[in-house]
């Protein structure tokens, strides 16, 4: 047989031996002879780890490292007299040790000379090159540069081996190629795309987007940013966005609202000073009062609540929570609920180091200005003047304005349904019917203050907000690794109270 008839031989044996994972490619020339590359993969133990020599500390795990290019160039008189040519080129190996497999493959041909060489070259780079060179786990690689190319082609590898596979989804239990899946990098676990993106719509559209983790039982791998933004709409992946920043924002304790209307940027709170600034809007305000910032002067929450000309302060309110204890008090109606006209009129700046009078204007009855310092407010909760949004009182004056009209006469009722309007007494009941039932029926997490219900189980308690652990007997947060530790620990109030009930629920009554 000639040289070139065992040159064709050996391509076409070449060809249909290895596949996709080994690219080989050749071409016959006119002249004589034959060229082409072969990618060789070169085999790893796994795990293997690599690291840039200026981070060593940072070490990454890889299935897959870039291949070695053999490019070759066979005479017209290979095998039978002379060798191939070739150069060798690969990404993460020194010029040296490309020398040195260099010399390896020529001496391989001198031991076989005469013989066809490239799958012996093949061979021997793809199963021996790492024990050859003494390369093992970690890899020093040259530089960042070509550890982010060593990275990237193992990721590409990853993607390209799992998009041919067949997975379960566990979800609809259908067998998907993984191409049409997606997987959970931290835990592995693999689910269709369509039941996942059900499952994350409907979440976002909830806001509940603390829940979009793996759906695997008693798995708390959190779903990467990349992987929704990959499933959902654009719309609701701006919407996730905005609820992740804002979930971020209030897990910080260093974090407050500007409290001017229509702004409510968040404002970083800084060291322990009483001032904050919003940086969007430029406004400066109390951290404590949220009113506008007032240096050293006294501030508005250590002040009583300003009932100047107001009726209210004249109630007995221990006893109006007690319906039981209220007399008929339609009968002296009309004299306690005459209203001197003046206090129409005429009302106290609620400015601090101020005071002075302040007239109502008639085409807005509502609206008071101070003729000294011309600051508007509203008559009602003496606040900046809002328009037709409703008055935003302080808790003890909301809870007093709340008992007179549950419990006070019906002129009582009729002249506040007058002064605030019905809308906003009647939200005034509701929230405190909220607050009451929260009060009774649940308790708050230690760490982002949100009210928490406990239906059954033990006393480990997970907050469905900030996902905080902590203990429903004592509000003690508990550490994430060993939450049951305070159960276990003589030293602790709690001790072997895992599963005890409160003395408070004993006599909680259970659907029959």
């Amino acid at each position: 047989m000639g040289s070139s008839d065992e040159q064709l031989d050996e391509l076409l044996a070449l060809r249909s031996i290895y596949d996709d994972d080994q690219v080989f490619t050749a071409a016959v020339r006119e002249s004589g002879g034959a060229e082409g590359t072969a990618s060789v993969h070169v085999q790893i133990s796994r795990p293997f780890e690599v690291a840039a020599i200026q981070s060593e500390d940072a070490r990454h795990c890889v299935d897959y490292m870039p291949p070695i290019v053999l490019t070759f160039s066979l005479p017209h008189d290979y095998p039978s007299v002379n060798p191939p040519s070739f150069t060798l080129t690969c990404p993460w190996l020194t010029e040296a040790q490309l020398s040195r497999l260099g010399e390896e493959l020529l001496q391989m041909w001198t031991n076989n000379s005469g013989s066809v060489i490239l799958f012996s070259w093949i061979g021997f780079l793809q199963n021996d090159t790492l024990t050859f060179l003494d390369i093992g786990s970690p890899l020093s690689l040259p530089g960042c540069q070509t550890l982010r190319i060593v990275l990237e082609y193992d990721q590409n590898k990853r993607s390209d081996v799992f998009d041919r596979e067949l997975f379960n989804c566990q979800v609809c239990l259908g067998d998907m190629p993984g191409s049409a899946c997606i997987q959970f990098m931290e835990c592995g676990h693999v689910f269709c795309r369509t039941c996942l993106r059900n499952f994350f719509e409907l979440y976002i559209a909830d806001g509940a987007i603390d829940l979009l983790k793996c759906p695997e039982d008693k798995c708390n791998t959190k779903a990467h940013p990349n992987q929704v933004k990959e499933l959902v709409s654009d719309a609701l992946f701006e919407r996730y966005d905005r609820l992740m920043f804002q979930l971020s924002l209030d897990t910080m304790n260093d974090i407050v609202y500007c409290p001017r209307k229509g702004c409510g940027s968040p404002v970083v709170v800084e060291g322990d000073g009483t001032m904050g600034s919003c940086a969007e809007c430029r406004h400066t305000f109390c951290l404590r009062c949220q009113m506008a910032y007032h240096g050293l002067a006294r501030c508005r929450s250590d002040l009583d609540d300003i009932f100047a000309e107001d009726d209210i302060a004249e109630y007995d309110i221990e006893a109006m929570d007690d319906p039981s204890t209220l007399s008929n008090a339609d009968d002296e109606s009309e004299e306690n609920s005459e209203w001197d006209a003046v206090r129409y009129t005429v009302h106290r700046c609620p400015r601090v180091k101020c005071g002075n009078v302040a007239t109502v204007e008639k085409k807005t009855p509502t609206r008071a200005c101070c003729s000294t310092c011309l600051y508007q407010f509203c008559v009602h909760c003496k606040r900046a003047f809002h328009g037709v949004a409703f008055c935003q009182f302080k808790s003890g004056r909301a809870n007093t304005i709340r008992t007179i009209y549950k419990y006070g006469s019906d002129l009582d009722k009729l002249e506040l349904e007058k002064k605030y309007g019905k809308k906003l007494l009647q939200k005034f009941i509701e929230e405190h019917s909220s607050k009451e039932w929260l009060k009774l029926n649940s308790k708050t997490c230690p760490k982002c203050r949100t009210h928490v219900q406990k239906m059954d189980g033990c006393n480990k308690m997970t907050c469905s907000k900030c996902r905080c652990y902590f203990c429903w007997l004592c509000l003690e947060e508990l550490s994430k690794d060993r939450p049951y530790k305070h159960y276990t620990d003589k030293n602790t109030p709690c001790y072997n109270a895992v599963n005890r009930v409160p003395e408070e629920e004993d006599d909680v009554e259970l659907w029959d």
